[in-house]
C-alpha cells in the first residue's frame, strides 16, 4: 500500500473490545474522561463486527484461545498503520486533551527506565516503516517464548521496545527522539507506579494507566496487590525478594499437594 505521510496524527483515538462481553463499569468511566478531556477526538470502537481478525494467523490463533489482550496487541497496530490516529487500552484514564501530542509524527512513552509500553498510549501517522517492522515481528519466532516445552505469546511492550531499540532507543527513561518517533518519560503517561501502586501527577501527565490486566489469570489481582503491599512496606528492592520468596513457598506447597 502506498501511504502519502501525513505531518500530524488523526484526532481519533481507537480501542478494542474483543469478545463480545458487558464493558465493566470502570472501562465506561475511561472512555467518558476520553470524551470529555478530548472533545475533538472522534473514539472508534473495533472489534469483531468491523475488524477481521483472521487477516493474520497470530491474532486468529489467539481469538481462537479468548486472548483477546494478544488479539489486540496485533489489531491495534495494524490500524494505526494503515489509518493513524492514538491507541488507549481500556483501562487509561485521560486527564488533559491529547492535542498537543498529535503534533508529532509518532510517539510513544516508558512505563519505566527499561520498557515502552504501547499500551498506555500510543499514536502515529499513517504509514511509517517502523511500525510495519512492529507488524512483520508477528510473523517471526521473535513473537514468542519458548519455556516449559511450550510456545506462549510475548507481552506488545516488549516487542515495541525492542524495535525501537534496534532504532537507537535508550533504556534511560528519558525524552528523546527515534528515526520519526518522540519517546516521553514515564509521568507523561505511567504516573502510577506498577509496583507500588502509587500515584505522581506532574504538569506533563497526559493519562494515568491503571493496570487493571483484564487479560490476566482471575488471582492476579491479589498476588499485584500483595506484591504492592510488600513493595511500600520493606522498599522496592526487598520487597521483591519478599514476594518472590512467598510465590515459591506457594508454588511448592501446591507440587506437595498434588502427588
Amino acid at each position: 500500500m502506498d501511504f502519502s505521510i501525513d505531518k500530524k496524527i488523526p484526532h481519533t483515538i481507537h480501542y478494542f473490545w474483543f469478545g463480545g462481553g458487558k464493558k465493566p463499569e470502570s472501562v465506561q468511566k475511561y472512555i467518558d474522561s476520553w470524551r470529555r478531556n478530548c472533545p475533538d477526538f472522534e473514539i472508534k470502537e473495533w472489534n469483531e463486527t468491523n475488524y477481521d481478525i483472521h487477516k493474520h494467523p497470530y491474532m486468529e490463533k489467539a481469538f481462537d484461545e479468548k486472548k483477546w489482550a494478544f488479539v489486540s496487541d496485533y489489531a491495534r497496530m495494524d490500524v494505526l498503520y494503515n489509518r493513524g490516529g492514538i491507541y488507549l487500552d481500556t483501562d487509561v484514564e485521560i486527564i488533559k486533551d491529547l492535542s498537543p501530542l498529535c503534533e508529532n509524527k509518532a510517539f510513544f512513552g516508558f512505563e519505566n527506565s527499561e520498557l515502552v509500553n504501547d499500551g498506555q498510549g500510543f499514536g502515529c501517522v499513517a504509514g511509517l516503516p517502523i511500525f510495519k517492522e512492529m507488524l512483520d515481528l508477528y510473523g517471526s519466532d521473535e513473537a514468542y517464548d519458548f519455556w516449559g516445552g511450550e510456545k506462549h505469546n510475548v507481552e506488545s511492550p516488549k516487542l515495541r521496545t525492542l524495535v525501537l531499540k534496534r532504532h537507537g532507543l535508550r533504556l534511560d527513561g528519558s525524552r528523546q527522539t527515534v528515526g520519526d518517533v518522540e519517546i516521553f518519560p514515564t509521568d507523561f503517561f505511567c504516573p502510577l507506579n506498577y509496583a507500588t501502586g502509587r500515584i505522581e501527577i506532574t504538569e506533563n501527565t497526559f493519562s494515568i494507566h491503571h493496570f487493571d490486566g483484564s487479560w490476566k489469570s482471575g488471582n492476579s489481582g491479589f498476588y499485584t496487590n500483595l506484591m504492592r503491599k510488600l513493595n511500600r512496606i520493606f522498599g522496592e528492592e526487598k520487597g521483591k525478594r519478599v514476594f518472590d520468596c512467598i510465590i515459591r513457598i506457594k508454588d511448592n506447597i501446591k507440587t506437595i499437594l498434588r502427588k
